[in-house]
């Protein structure tokens, strides 16, 4: 690189760690000001900042990576990025989500399971999850900086060792299709297909731009990766240490140990994005093994009444102890490692919800009558009294919710396809996808949007 693209890369990490020197003072001063800004951060910069934090130097290159070897067919690994889950959320779970009146998913465990044994062992189960999870973020992140820099630094592997480090949705889709276009076109001799996208920087940006580009990649790598830690730290402190060593810890204390596990969550990463051989390793054992551990407890605690905390803990730790030990199998296939993962997480829940008590009765009435999900529940039904009103309810059609799913998924698809083609001149299919989405659109106008409930639109109003 040239000189004034260092000066601008250089300028980028001088302004940012003076922010970090000003707002550590104002982080410092207790728990909720290190992990949500003292709740003073305006909406507009929540939704920047949650949109960032999914971008990164790491995915963006496993995109190009994909599209690069297997073109518009890559868009089926991408469905392994969760990149439906908005769809999902929208028609599925935002509601039941939204009426459970609580803020992380650890405190969640105790309204489903109540503030026993069993559900404070459930609030640890998730806990843990999410800070391997995390750990395993962080470690994926790490692989994906060290490969980045060995294109732009001669001494990569010792940025690897140290790294210093929706705009628009459709947006970010198109450049890495053109990404993997200028790959296709001229670049060869390529030995490594995940160095494809700094490859391409390298040779086709201009002076200057190259910098400017770099520090943009650097900020999305910095986004994703402060959040994924402070995300674990915050499961370490209020979900695993304080309950268990802590429960009267003053605030000092608490943002103390905050930094430790901050430091902890950060050099167990590290040691994962070291022992990593790629960038597809380490994605593919987050996304089907840990996967496959972590989804049968996570949808049977919606739709089965009798799951309990015991049953949701035993299946999501069993999970995860067989999503480790497919380390020492390599070798073995993805789908049979999330097939094998996942059915013995569901053998896991089943034993120990049958094998103890079900949740307390008060506690399942209060969730059912509060959230309503669909499913197996007809034991708490019956015994909540329900007016006809709220039985006959379209909006909680469970047939609907599943045609709402579908629609949206297929606006999804059209959403992050369109922009693709585009930009690859193939017209016909963009404007067909384009069509897709505005069609969706309309349909979910009709059968989602116009059965919202009422009163969330006005409670919004009186909060705004």
């Amino acid at each position: 690189m040239a000189t004034v693209d260092y000066c601008v890369i250089a300028a980028y990490l001088i302004i940012v760690t003076g922010l970090g020197i000003y707002l550590r003072k104002l982080a410092s001063r207790n728990l909720e000001s290190y992990f949500l800004g003292g709740k003073k951060i305006p909406w507009w910069a929540l939704a920047a900042s949650g949109a960032v934090s999914n971008f990164d130097i790491t995915g963006t290159m496993w995109m190009v990576t994909v599209l690069y070897l297997l073109g518009m067919k890559s868009w089926w690994h991408h469905w392994m990025w969760g990149v439906m889950l908005p769809a999902f959320g929208l028609a599925y779970v935002a509601k039941w989500v939204r009426r459970s009146n609580v803020i992380t998913g650890a405190e969640w465990m105790l309204t489903r399971f109540g503030d026993d044994r069993g559900g404070r062992t459930a609030r640890m189960a998730y806990a843990l999850v999410a800070v391997v999870t995390c750990v395993s973020f962080i470690g994926y992140a790490f692989q994906g900086i060290g490969k980045f820099a060995q294109i732009y630094v001669e001494t990569g592997w010792l940025v690897e060792m140290f790294p210093v480090t929706e705009t628009l949705l459709t947006t970010y889709k198109a450049q890495t299709i053109a990404i993997a276009i200028l790959a296709m076109s001229g670049i060869g001799d390529v030995t490594d297909p995940e160095l494809v996208m700094p490859m391409v920087l390298q040779k086709y940006l201009p002076i200057g731009v190259k910098g400017l580009v770099i520090a943009g990649l650097l900020s999305a790598f910095m986004s994703t990766f402060s959040s994924t830690a402070n995300s674990g730290a915050s499961y370490v402190v209020r979900d695993i240490w304080q309950p268990l060593f802590k429960p009267n810890a003053d605030e000092h204390h608490l943002v103390r140990y905050s930094y430790i596990a901050t430091i902890g969550v950060i050099l167990a990463g590290i040691v994962v994005g070291l022992y990593a051989e790629s960038i597809r390793s380490i994605w593919g054992w987050i996304m089907m093994a840990l996967g496959g551990a972590v989804i049968v407890p996570n949808v049977l605690r919606w739709h089965w009444w009798r799951i309990n905390g015991w049953g949701y803990a035993a299946g999501t730790l069993g999970g995860i102890a067989l999503a480790l030990t497919v380390l020492f199998f390599p070798d073995m296939p993805m789908y049979v490692q999330f097939s094998v993962i996942s059915i013995g997480s569901l053998v896991a829940c089943l034993v120990a919800s049958i094998l103890t008590a079900p949740a307390g009765e008060e506690t399942l009435r209060k969730f059912y009558r509060t959230v309503r999900p669909f499913g197996a529940w007809g034991p708490v039904r019956k015994t909540c009294e329900l007016s006809a009103g709220e039985l006959s309810d379209p909006a909680e059609s469970p047939w609907r919710t599943v045609f709402n799913t579908a629609i949206a998924c297929c606006g999804v698809t059209g959403l992050y396809l369109s922009p693709m083609y585009l930009i690859g001149h193939w017209y016909f299919q963009a404007c067909m996808w384009l069509i897709v989405v505005l069609s969706a659109s309309m349909v979910l106008y009709f059968t989602w949007y116009r059965y919202l409930p009422k009163e969330d639109f006005e409670t919004a109003g009186d909060e705004s």
